[in-house]
């Protein structure tokens, strides 16, 4: 496994193991409804019990097989809680909990941000939209407000750290923070997820609502600001979760 891809799956698996982010299970995007099954299964292969798929892209083989007695993590997945929460955990590590540049989500989640603060200042829509700019602008805030996570993570930094999460939150410097820093181990990770996550849920409302010609100017736009040509994404190809 590549080493990002083993990282992005071990930071991944951390977030959803964690009791400290219980409260916003759902704001996560993973969409399964299983919390405490995959909380459990995401804390077994944490402890070596599953082995993490070979990239980022695998999606569940048609048979489980083990490897020197350790079962796949995604076949684990089918086989307890069925092949659609398999492809669920997979895309939501692959383009929700993974805020890397080679994620086309953290794109277009930055041209949106970008043009609806243009909208507001300038009153210039970038995108050239046929709907009306300014209603999908109010969209787009009301449906990625994070001010209610925010205060909820806020609340549980004041808690007792779980018997599994303090040697986490104690691996990733909790008390080596200085003193009057803002600094709180996962919250950063666990807000940019829950972005991503709500943007996405985004997209698919105002999706229905674009025509032909708003795709292809959004596009545009972002292949002309995007980091790198080679990762552009068309905004008709954006990987969308698995709704069977």
């Amino acid at each position: 496994m590549m080493e990002t891809e083993a990282r992005d799956w071990k930071s991944a698996l951390e977030i959803l193991s964690l009791d400290f982010a219980r409260p916003v299970y759902r704001e996560l995007g993973v969409g399964i409804q299983n919390e405490e099954t995959i909380r459990g299964i995401s804390r077994d292969a944490l402890l070596g019990r599953y082995s993490l798929p070979e990239s980022l892209e695998a999606t569940p083989p048609p048979e489980v097989t083990t490897e020197e007695g350790v079962e796949p993590l995604l076949p684990a997945v089918a086989r307890i809680l069925g092949d659609k929460a398999a492809r669920q955990l997979g895309y939501w590590v692959r383009y929700t909990a993974c805020s890397e540049s080679d994620n086309p989500w953290t794109e277009y989640e930055r041209l949106f941000f970008a043009w609806a603060g243009t909208l507001r200042r300038l009153g210039r829509d970038d995108f050239r939209l046929t709907t009306d700019p300014a209603i999908v602008a109010s969209q787009l805030h009301w449906m990625t407000n994070l001010e209610s996570s925010k205060g909820i993570l806020s609340r549980q930094r004041t808690k007792p750290l779980s018997d599994w999460d303090l040697p986490l939150f104690s691996r990733m410097g909790l008390f080596e923070t200085p003193a009057g820093s803002d600094y709180f181990p996962y919250v950063d990770a666990i807000m940019l997820t829950i972005g991503l996550a709500q943007f996405q849920r985004f997209w698919l409302w105002l999706l229905p609502r674009l025509k032909p010609a708003d795709l292809a100017s959004i596009g545009l736009l972002a292949e002309q600001r995007a980091h790198s040509k080679m990762r552009h994404t068309l905004p008709e190809e954006l990987p969308l979760p698995d709704a069977r």
